[in-house]
């Protein structure tokens, strides 16, 4: 995943977005980059990012807090 974007710089954004049936897909500066399919991914993804035991630097800064 962390393969298909440059890395978070000041100004740029970026978007991860799990769709049914589809898999988890990053968007960076507006153009899809990749898509990892199925749920396993995103579910290991959004719990290590924002989950209960998550690093409160990442899921502020993923949830715009």
């Amino acid at each position: 995943m962390y393969r298909c974007w440059d890395g978070p710089r000041s100004g740029l954004r970026s978007s991860v977005t799990y769709v049914p049936g589809k898999g988890l897909t990053l968007t960076y500066q507006g153009e899809e980059r990749g898509t990892i399919s199925g749920s396993t991914f995103m579910q290991m993804y959004y719990r290590y990012n924002v989950g209960e035991k998550a690093p409160k630097n990442i899921s502020r800064g993923l949830l715009g807090l």
